[in-house]
């Protein structure tokens, strides 16, 4: 059985509280499990990442970013990534 079709106006209704952002971070990273030359251990680089959804909340410290809204009237949202600000290299909002 297939559920009603919900038109996009209804879906952006829902969701016009939470922000789309994509986010360019930086992630720290281990690329080795045993012992190395600290020639090799210093060829090794923090990731940079990418993450794109809602912009939930932030503070002075980080952001909030979930991936998944759920109906707004209920203020649902699911996975979300807290990302330290110090770590971001670029926050775009998105329309």
């Amino acid at each position: 059985m297939r559920g009603k079709k919900k038109k996009a106006s209804s879906i952006r209704k829902r969701t016009a509280k939470l922000r789309p952002v994509q986010v360019a971070w930086m992630d720290h990273a281990m690329h080795s499990t045993g012992w190395v030359s600290t020639d090799n251990a210093n060829k090794c680089n923090a990731l940079l990442c990418h993450s794109a959804g809602f912009l939930v909340g932030q503070d002075k410290n980080v952001i909030r970013v979930s991936v998944n809204a759920g109906p707004q009237d209920e203020n649902q949202v699911g996975d979300t990534m807290v990302i330290l600000k110090s770590c971001i290299k670029r926050l775009k909002y998105l329309k």
